[in-house]
């Protein structure tokens, strides 16, 4: 077992963990580029779930995948073991700092300085009392060595070195708001609302139905289109929302982003002109309708956007009903006896004449379909919650400075020995300029 913590309490492990994750994740770009197909359920649906399901088969395309949740969790592990390592060493260190140290120690650190002063050691202490809290330092304390010296020691922004500690539980909850989000998450793409019916969201009661489009005003300004939704439970009216591109829909944890939109055919209209009178027809593409015993009508083929391929074949340009064809077929008897195209926007070709009859393509009758993707992320409040503290934890580490300053005082007939010795966490530049500020201070007071 301690073997096992010495291993992710190691530093070098960060180091190749790093590292790992960075190739990893490049080879998973490359990846992408060659099987982007296969990897497209990475987007519409829940991580974990989708990797169950691409199987064994799967792992041709997602092995980088696997090995990547692995070095993220080891990530995880390693952090909170390298945390929990040193905390029980810093803890006691500055809630217990420092206080039998040596005349040797003290001369052997980096920011140190020697001085004899003419003046009793109580004297000099009742100074240092007086002048280091002007300084910023804290938690002054002292003791008395077994020669006879006195160390007086103080320290400021002791809480700022528990700020990457700080920042590593932030880390620590983002992982597991992610991991949350990844296993218990709710992803549903595309899912097509109309206004025929109210559209379903799974594993809830709740259902959206879309009751326009509209163009989003923006002041003076307009920008694209926006979806206006009615939002219930059951067979309950909730509420209504408009939203847009880049504008989603929060409501229950649930997220509404906004997607593309099309007209649908739900059928074309007919004007029937005969010698004992006119009759307006509704009919849905592929039914036939009779229009008596013997003759009857049936919508074959609607083009939305008519034009001729470089074949010359009959095509469509987009999916707009921009310039509407239909193609019509008439039954007598049951046999097709007559076929052509019909132009709704092209009054010489809307009709098709058949003996004494007139059909012509007098409309088109459609819905409108807004297509949206809905998600839900039970673990994105301790995502943000954790990224806060991150930010909160670096700032702290980054911006504070933890300082420790050792006051030796030996007694030497009618003077002072003095060494003043500091360690900084940081901004070491600072701390000499402070130090060498009290010493000549000192200086100047007991010449």
């Amino acid at each position: 077992m301690k073997k096992i913590w010495q291993f992710f309490c190691s530093l070098n492990l960060t180091v190749y963990l790093g590292l790992a994750l960075c190739v990893l994740l490049l080879i998973g770009s490359f990846c992408f580029m060659l099987s982007g197909e296969n990897l497209a359920g990475l987007n519409s649906e829940v991580l974990f779930p989708w990797l169950i399901k691409c199987g064994w088969a799967g792992l041709t395309y997602t092995w980088w995948l696997w090995l990547t949740l692995i070095v993220i969790a080891l990530m995880g592990i390693n952090t909170f073991v390298c945390s929990i390592d040193r905390l029980s060493v810093l803890v006691p260190k500055v809630l217990r700092p420092k206080l039998d140290v040596t005349r040797q120690y003290l001369s052997g650190l980096a920011l140190s300085q020697e001085m004899l002063l003419s003046a009793p050691v109580p004297e000099i202490q009742h100074l240092l009392q007086k002048a280091l809290p002007f300084s910023g330092f804290k938690k002054f304390q002292q003791k008395q060595q077994a020669d006879g010296s006195l160390v007086i020691f103080a320290q400021k922004g002791r809480w700022a070195v528990f700020g990457p500690y700080i920042a590593h539980l932030g880390f620590l909850l983002v992982l597991t708001g992610h991991l949350i989000g990844s296993i218990f998450g709710y992803k549903d793409f595309g899912a097509p609302v109309t206004h025929e019916e109210k559209y379903f969201i799974a594993d809830s009661s709740l259902w959206i139905r879309l009751l326009g489009m509209n163009p989003c005003v923006k002041g003076d300004k307009t920008s694209g289109d926006c979806g206006t939704i009615n939002i219930g439970e059951n067979n309950t009216f909730l509420q209504k929302f408009m939203f847009g591109p880049n504008q989603p829909l929060f409501y229950r944890g649930f997220a509404i982003y906004q997607g593309d939109w099309e007209r649908r055919l739900k059928a074309v209209n007919l004007t029937v002109k005969h010698k004992d009178g006119q009759e307006n027809l509704l009919i849905r593409m592929g039914e036939r309708k009779n229009l008596n015993p013997q003759l009857s009508l049936m919508p074959y083929l609607i083009l939305p956007d008519f034009a001729f391929s470089p074949e010359g074949r009959p095509s469509s340009l987009s999916e707009k009903f921009d310039n509407p064809a239909l193609y019509l077929l008439v039954f007598q008897n049951g046999a097709p006896v007559k076929q052509g195209w019909l132009f709704l926007h092209n009054y010489k070709l809307q009709s098709l004449y058949y003996n004494d009859w007139e059909i012509k393509f007098s409309g088109l009758s459609t819905y409108t379909v807004l297509y949206v993707n809905i998600a839900r992320n039970p673990g994105a409040y301790l995502v943000l919650t954790g990224g806060i503290i991150f930010i909160l934890g670096s700032a702290w580490f980054l911006l504070g400075n933890h300082r420790r300053v050792w006051f030796y005082l030996q007694p030497q007939e009618d003077k002072t020995l003095l060494i003043l010795a500091g360690l900084a966490g940081q901004r070491r530049t600072k701390l000499r300029a402070q130090m060498e500020h009290i010493g000549e201070r000192l200086k100047r007071h007991y010449r």
